[in-house]
């Protein structure tokens, strides 16, 4: 209600605020910049707020394995099903719906046209209702709501830009694209693209094509959550072994047995918890599975485009992805574990042990780097082999292979030693908030990174471009910039790597004491102000 409240006033003011515009620039212009305010704002909570709610619908009742006592009191998957995604839909909704009324002051002023106007009504529940849908399958798929928010950003994104990712290269490539603009209509991008830019020589009706086919993905995430959660409805409770596809599913994504037992003994002995730690293969084996897809990705773009996919730009965006990616899956596996056993109480329990503070705390950082070592090690051999291709797609001056060199080394050390540092501090945090996703996105380290892809996207399509062929250009004055910026990155990370690592000597020192402080609410005000290489102050 707070929230609502908050909305509401703030568009209150906004329009209050154009209103005055209007008198001296006329209705009609400022009802149209008005519109592409109140369209953004919209957007964003058509967005953003539905995918964390939606996400932790189910996967929290699947970690606390509370689904068993729902249907031990006799409640249907139906029932379950239609109750959690209408309450995850009127949660999502709420803070929406405080914005919409104020949507038809821009239509009333003649800022936007009909056609507009009506696009914009339908372009927020359409979103709202394919986010939620796209979360609640993360929330069946996932047994943590942290897990489940990355699968749902990836099923969104992979459904979102599989049609516009070939036509977007295909016209920068080859000048025109592989298919007709009819066919964009598959992604759901497309419908706030065709209202944030007034229809972008389109017509009205593309936009309802691209709504239709919105609701039809709506409708097919909905459908397979459904018989996912029927399907896996029991599943806990009557466990049997697993067999057939399941067991090897299991066995590949979990370790055989045998494994196991290898693990176990090589490990129990010297550090229980780096034995419990490295038992979790989720984390790492979802950095293969993006790996192995960026790799496909790129393969693929080859196989379409053989003389004109390959570019030094491109190698250095693919590298760079690449190394973005496991470093983001590296630190959040980091805070996963930590951040899980102290939500559920399972630290303060093993706190109760002989097992020690230092151990945990070690333990968790040799078993990320034990795992992700072989993902490290084949990142840097495809770097290597993107960076051997590179010699081969022109011809090279000396001034231009040493800045092509010296770039490259700052991939291998970014590959290398990227995440060593944030991971005792992605840790920290999970430790006081208790919830992994918000220690990796309070962090901002790997964050600041996706940020800068997406706002660049159109700068970065450059590396498809002549000019990606170009770089590096051999020029003096390039070879000076790339020689001062890379021993400037260099001297930068070799002090970081030296320097000891506060946040390492804050777990082992204050673990036992958070431990045993409740978890903060997630709406806690204490995170607002907090500096996240401190402790968390006190409550109030």
């Amino acid at each position: 209600m707070k929230s609502r409240s908050l909305i509401a006033l703030g568009a209150t003011l906004l329009v209050s605020f154009f209103f005055i515009l209007s008198l001296f620039n006329g209705p009609k212009s400022v009802g149209r910049d008005l519109h592409i305010f109140l369209f953004y704002a919209g957007l964003y909570l058509a967005l953003i707020p539905p995918i964390t709610i939606s996400v932790a619908l189910f996967s929290e009742e699947r970690r606390n394995q509370t689904l068993e006592l729902l249907y031990l009191s006799g409640i249907s998957s139906g029932e379950l099903f239609v109750g959690k995604l209408l309450s995850g839909i009127l949660n999502a909704s709420s803070d929406l719906l405080a914005i919409c009324p104020f949507l038809t002051i821009p239509f009333l002023t003649g800022g936007v046209s009909l056609d507009l106007y009506l696009a914009t009504l339908a372009c927020f529940p359409t979103l709202l209702i394919f986010i939620v849908t796209a979360g609640l399958l993360a929330s069946v798929l996932c047994t943590d709501d942290g897990s489940a928010l990355f699968g749902a950003v990836l099923l969104v994104a992979c459904v979102a830009l599989a049609p516009v990712l070939p036509f977007w290269l295909g016209k920068i490539l080859a000048g025109s694209p592989p298919f007709s603009t009819t066919w964009l209509c598959l992604s759901p991008a497309s419908v706030p693209y065709l209202v944030a830019t007034n229809f972008a020589n389109a017509t009205p009706a593309m936009f309802w094509k691209a709504a239709i086919a919105t609701w039809g993905w709506s409708l097919l995430f909905l459908g397979l959550a459904a018989w996912l959660l029927k399907r896996n409805w029991k599943q806990e409770l009557e466990k049997s072994g697993d067999r057939g596809w399941r067991g090897l599913w299991e066995g590949f994504v979990n370790g055989s047995a045998s494994w196991r037992r290898e693990l176990r003994a090589d490990l129990m002995d010297a550090n229980p918890f780096h034995w419990l730690a490295q038992r979790d293969r989720r984390p790492v084996m979802a950095a293969w599975g993006l790996l192995v897809g960026l790799s496909l990705i790129w393969l693929l773009g080859w196989w379409a485009w053989p003389h004109l996919w390959p570019s030094t730009m491109n190698f250095y965006l693919t590298a760079f992805v690449m190394i973005l990616s496991v470093n983001t899956i590296s630190v959040y596996a980091a805070a996963r574990r930590l951040g899980n056993d102290r939500h559920d109480g399972a630290l303060e329990l093993l706190l109760t042990t002989p097992l020690r503070e230092g151990q945990i705390v070690d333990g968790q950082i040799a078993a990320i780097k034990a795992q992700f070592k072989p993902v490290r090690f084949t990142t840097l051999g495809l770097c290597i082999l993107m960076m051997i291709g590179g010699f081969l797609t022109r011809s090279w001056t000396s001034n231009a292979i040493i800045s092509y060199l010296l770039i490259w080394g700052l991939f291998i050390a970014w590959c290398l030693h990227g995440s060593q540092r944030s991971v005792p501090t992605a840790m920290w945090i999970a430790l006081n908030s208790g919830r992994p996703t918000f220690a990796f996105f309070r962090l901002r380290t790997n964050l600041w990174g996706w940020v800068a892809l997406i706002v660049n996207g159109r700068s970065m399509s450059r590396a498809f471009t002549s000019l990606g062929y170009q770089f590096p250009t051999g020029s003096v004055t390039e070879l000076v910039v790339v020689c001062f910026g890379t021993v400037i990155i260099f001297i930068s990370i070799a002090a970081i790597q030296l320097s000891p690592s506060a946040q390492h000597e804050f777990l082992v020192r204050e673990m036992r004491s958070i431990a045993q402080e409740p978890v903060p609410e997630p709406n806690d005000p204490r995170f607002k102000k907090w500096d996240v290489r401190q402790r968390l102050p006190p409550a109030a």
